[in-house]
């Protein structure tokens, strides 16, 4: 059953295991919802509030713009995990990319979804590359200068594949990066990609790989425990930059002037370029990857926790969650009473696995979007909106879908919660 909230739309796409191809669904554009505010950002944020409401929703309709099934062929409920990932322009047609997963699989393989604003389309991409890997994270899917779509890759070998007993069918490596191929809608390995030894005791395993594009739209592949590379597009190739042996990268964020916020996970102190600027307990270093320069950055007056994320803001300041900010060398603390959040931390029971809320989008008029992936009773699973200039936002769906901004301001968004996704007025329209 739909909601009251939503719009009634005709569905065109077949329900139950889908096959490659175009899907179309028509949909009312003039009906939208109005998310109420769910929790004030700081219970949101922080955990340290009872659960209160507040007056200030989002003033703002979100435009249902494509809907995906609710339940498949036999009537079982489907629980998507869909997320909007980007936007961009091609021949003068407007793109979102998402990423497509769902339970039961409404899929016949894993893929991303490409929708067609001009139409109303749904193009669905397989991630597949040959029968022994794939594109591996939807968040290393990098657009460069051309509008060219790259992505890093992992190891996978897929369900239908039946490997004999008695040979080894198996690539002893493999390339790191792909290239969508607009032509044949598919990813094609880029063969002078720095190649991955191919392991065949696993199914698959964490990627060895990030992909990252600078401020000028310089791509540069991290290898984990190994180098960095700079993408070279008039030969396709990825040639030695920096040796950054044994070290372990955690989030990555470019800022506007070149460099790289980095959140070091681990290193080797015995060969890793980082081990001078120990301790690594700082946790953040700005890295130049054209000159190799490393420097570290204090750590912000708050606690810290295993997983760091981290967003370079429209005016180039580094958001640690949505903790501090720092700026000009110095931190500005946001949360209004970090010492209570350390105490709340240290009567965690598994405080390694909560999360802080990790910062997706910076939009252009100066909003920072959140989103968090509560695994315990101390954390919340949700997307939130908050204003640094005047202090306010609010947890507005309890979806994790991401928020994205094209590049005429729009603000699109994916909501789990509704199936369904949808787009916003101009972020400098609020």
């Amino acid at each position: 059953m739909l909601s009251l909230h939503r719009a009634t739309f005709l569905l065109m796409i077949a329900i139950g295991m889908m096959s490659v191809s175009d899907t179309e669904l028509a949909y009312a554009e003039d009906d939208g919802i109005k998310f109420d505010c769910l929790q004030s950002f700081d219970y949101f944020a922080y955990a340290i509030q009872e659960d209160l409401t507040r007056d200030d929703e989002l003033d703002i309709s979100w435009i249902p713009q494509y809907e995906f099934p609710e339940t498949n062929e036999k009537g079982d409920r489907i629980y998507h995990f869909n997320r909007v990932l980007f936007s961009r322009t091609v021949n003068g047609g407007q793109e979102i990319w998402l990423e497509l997963g769902s339970t039961p699989r409404l899929y016949d393989e894993p893929v991303f979804g490409i929708y067609h604003v001009s139409d109303n389309s749904l193009t669905l991409v397989p991630r597949r590359i040959g029968d022994f890997y794939a594109i591996s994270l939807a968040d290393d899917l990098v657009v460069d200068n051309s509008g060219t779509v790259r992505a890093t890759t992992d190891q996978y070998i897929f369900e239908n594949i039946i490997v004999p007993a008695d040979q080894n069918p198996f690539p002893s490596s493999y390339a790191s990066v792909a290239t969508y191929d607009e032509a044949n809608n598919e990813f094609v390995p880029i063969s002078e990609s720095p190649q991955i030894p191919f392991d065949s005791e696993t199914r698959g395993r964490d990627p060895f790989t990030r992909l990252v594009a600078d401020s000028n739209g310089t791509l540069w592949l991290f290898l984990i425990f190994d180098d960095v590379h700079r993408f070279d597009p008039a030969t396709d190739t990825f040639p030695l930059a920096q040796e950054l042996s044994e070290t372990v990268f955690g989030n990555l964020s470019p800022t506007m002037n070149g460099s790289m916020f980095i959140d070091i996970e681990g290193v080797n102190a015995s060969s890793s370029p980082f081990s001078p600027q120990l301790p690594v307990e700082d946790a953040f270093f700005e890295f130049f990857p054209a000159t190799g320069v490393i420097q570290a950055i204090p750590a912000p007056p708050i606690p810290l926790l295993n997983r760091r994320p981290i967003l370079v803001d429209q005016n180039n300041r580094l958001w640690f969650s949505a903790m501090a900010y720092l700026e000009d060398g110095q931190w500005t603390v946001v949360n209004p009473d970090p010492a209570q959040t350390q105490d709340v931390l240290s009567r965690v029971q598994f405080p390694s696995v909560w999360t802080f809320p990790t910062p997706i989008l910076s939009d252009s008029a100066g909003r920072m979007w959140f989103e968090t992936r509560g695994d315990n009773n101390f954390g919340t699973t949700g997307t939130a909106w908050f204003d640094p200039a005047t202090g306010n936002g609010c947890k507005f769906t309890n979806s994790t879908g991401n928020v994205i901004e094209d590049e005429d301001g729009y603000l699109w968004l994916f909501d789990l919660a509704t199936s369904a996704l949808y787009r916003s007025s101009k972020a400098s329209d609020w």
